[in-house]
């Protein structure tokens, strides 16, 4: 039988009364003691790519590029690293298992495609040549290929 969390108001009470007291714990036993750095350590949010290879799928672009493009466009670390994993790869199964994300889900996602937009305009601008199905170009509809040898 799989156990329900228990959403009733005592139960409420009874986590607000034992966050204050590891609070208060966690004030007396002051900032250096183990058990507080323990504390502060689970509790800090992981980078998007802890754990992997710093260069894949991060490249050709790289990590700090596709960072600043998931915060212009407000994608989560899942959406980051799907769009990142499917234009190094242009599979999107992998991509979704890598993100732990359903594929045809990700694709659909608006943050998603934005992404893919901004970076098949940035691989154009900085003339890095298309994979898989980046070269798709259709898909994004207001991408416009970098002008050529200075004209406009």
């Amino acid at each position: 039988m799989k156990a329900r969390p228990n959403n009733s108001p005592a139960e409420h009470a009874r986590l607000r009364i034992l966050l204050r007291d590891v609070t208060r714990a966690a004030q007396l036993a002051g900032p250096d003691h183990a058990l507080v750095c323990e504390l502060r350590q689970a509790l800090q949010p992981r980078a998007a790519d802890s754990g992997y290879d710093p260069g894949f799928p991060w490249q050709p672009l790289g990590y700090q590029w596709w960072q600043r493009a998931g915060q212009r466009v407000g994608a989560t670390t899942k959406q980051l690293r799907f769009t990142a994993h499917w234009a190094a790869t242009g599979v999107a199964a992998s991509s979704a298992r890598f993100a732990g994300m359903l594929g045809h889900v990700a694709l659909r996602s608006r943050a998603v495609e934005r992404l893919l937009r901004e970076a098949a305009a940035e691989m154009d601008k900085r003339r890095i040549p298309l994979k898989g199905k980046m070269r798709d170009r259709w898909r994004y509809r207001d991408w416009e290929p970098a002008p050529r040898f200075g004209c406009g």
